[in-house]
């Protein structure tokens, strides 16, 4: 993936990405967790979608660093949603210049 041109469109598009990524795992209906992490995804994209910057990047910061908080719950690193997530969160440090 090129991080070089980083754009909100980009990171909305991924933010549904992951959360389809979470639906499709089969723990997903049997963790509230699971469900929490999604709805702040929406939150994000909703962020975005009302083009309020500053809220966005609060956003993003609260579920940049989800998938190591979910490995305290789950350590199989083995589940696609995880990278998912990871890319997620190398493309929002590189677009809010973190």
């Amino acid at each position: 993936m090129n991080y070089n041109h980083v754009t909100l469109e980009m990171l909305k598009d991924y933010a549904f990405i992951v959360i389809e990524s979470m639906k499709s795992d089969k723990d997903y209906q049997n963790s509230d967790v699971l469900k929490d992490y999604a709805v702040l995804y929406l939150n994000f994209i909703n962020s975005l979608e009302n083009n309020n910057a500053i809220y966005s990047k609060q956003k993003f910061t609260r579920i940049e660093s989800l998938s190591r908080a979910y490995l305290e719950v789950d350590s199989d690193w083995s589940k696609p949603f995880l990278e998912k997530m990871y890319e997620f969160e190398k493309l929002g440090r590189k677009y809010y210049s973190l």
